[in-house]
């Protein structure tokens, strides 16, 4: 006859699986992070891409304050809340497009005001290589679509898709 396992060690995995799932929230971990290890620079640029973008930024802009300077998201959908601070830019996903082009421009921006001295974050969660899709020089946007399309139908594993995808792409690739 099958033993029942005591309330007890269910709670206690309830507990621990919890806490784990806490611990890697990405706004809270950003947050841990820079409160133990903080920019020293006056001047902060902030710039988060993938899906996890706008709480990564949200907890940046916490920790650094008024120091922020830009603080750029590129993300898979709208959020509900967004601190006034932030610019978010939706970009494409799974496959990149228009809005993934804007948004790759957007962070090359960004990444131009950056002076000798400042600090740049840069937060990078799943989903950027689509979402801010900048094709390196002398490969063309309608090739590079043509390309994931190709990866995402393969049935690759994600690590050769991502050592193709860092080849072709100017800011992301797993």
């Amino acid at each position: 006859q099958p033993m029942s396992l005591p309330a007890a060690p269910a709670a206690i995995l309830r507990a621990l699986y919890d806490s784990a799932v806490s611990a890697a929230l990405p706004g809270p971990a950003v947050l841990r992070a820079l409160t133990a290890d903080p920019p020293r620079a006056d001047r902060v640029h902030v710039i988060a891409v993938g899906k996890a973008s706008v709480a990564m930024a949200a907890a940046a802009l916490d920790a650094c304050g008024g120091r922020v300077v830009n603080a750029l998201a590129i993300a898979a959908s709208r959020p509900i809340s967004v601190p006034a601070a932030l610019d978010v830019m939706l970009g494409d996903h799974p496959l990149p497009g228009p809005a993934s082009l804007a948004a790759a421009q957007r962070i090359g921006a960004v990444a131009q005001d950056v002076l000798p001295g400042d600090a740049a974050l840069v937060l990078v969660s799943g989903g950027a290589s689509s979402l801010a899709a900048a094709p390196v020089h002398g490969i063309a946007a309608e090739d590079l679509v043509r390309l994931f399309l190709l990866l995402l139908d393969s049935g690759l594993d994600i690590s050769p898709v991502n050592a193709i995808r860092r080849r072709v792409l100017r800011w992301a690739g797993g």
